[in-house]
């Protein structure tokens, strides 16, 4: 069987080894392909032989600067005008999002700026206790939850660490004419329903701590106020029970 034929497509990498001397070199690839950027699986498949024998090479290693600065200024001050001008902008959190160091700007950013955010599955743990004042759930779980219709009522989408896998753009989006602010690791795979019209490519929390300044957002909107009111008078009621 074409073992690496069939994991190419679901992986980052895939490659096999075909001889000892080639064993460092396979397994460096793939841990560098699996961990940089955004996180995946990697694949490397060894046939017995090479199991069985010895590694003939020496461990390779790894660079450990690898890191992204923010994104460029020009693409932070155009995003921070749809956002300062925009009338219900709304934060749609993806995977990135929950990691620990992204997780800590997104944080800073909603408590300074109190915009409203909603989160796939993926982004479990990137908001606290703290900025649940301005948390509407998570998307995609049942139809017509809080978190879909405080989506669904932003005229601005800004989406952080967000891979279209995650939420198929085509459920949240579909026929809406809205810009998007796609803030990630990595360029977004355009889609009919998901073509951002600003990417702000770069290391997410050096991106966002740039973008913090830029932002005069003091106050929720009404249309997210609204939502996200009645969500949190829900979750009273049913916490006296």
């Amino acid at each position: 069987m074409d073992s690496v034929g069939v994991c190419r497509p679901v992986t980052k990498y895939a490659a096999e080894i075909d001889s000892p001397t080639a064993t460092a070199e396979v397994l460096s690839a793939a841990f560098r392909a699996a961990e940089t950027d955004r996180p995946g699986a990697a694949f490397v498949s060894l046939p017995k032989d090479i199991m069985t024998g010895e590694a003939e090479c020496k461990p390779i290693r790894l660079s450990a600067f690898v890191e992204q600065g923010p994104a460029p200024r020009k693409s932070l001050s155009e995003a921070a005008r749809l956002i300062n001008s925009a009338k219900s902008p709304v934060i749609l959190l993806g995977l990135m999002a929950s990691k620990p160091k992204f997780a800590d700007a997104i944080r800073n950013l909603l408590r300074t700026s109190t915009l409203p955010v909603v989160g796939t599955f993926q982004a479990a743990g990137a908001v606290s206790q703290q900025e649940l004042p301005y948390f509407g759930g998570r998307v995609g779980q049942i139809a017509n939850q809080p978190a879909d219709a405080l989506l669904d009522s932003g005229d601005v989408v800004i989406t952080i660490g967000y891979d279209a896998v995650e939420y198929w753009p085509s459920q949240w989006n579909e026929g809406k004419d809205r810009p998007i602010i796609h803030i990630d690791v990595t360029s977004a795979n355009i889609e009919n329903d998901y073509s951002p019209a600003i990417e702000l490519i770069g290391n997410i929390e050096e991106t966002l701590i740039a973008l913090l300044p830029l932002l005069q957002r003091p106050h929720l909107r009404c249309k997210a106020d609204a939502v996200l009111s009645g969500q949190h008078a829900d979750q009273s009621r049913r916490q006296r029970r």
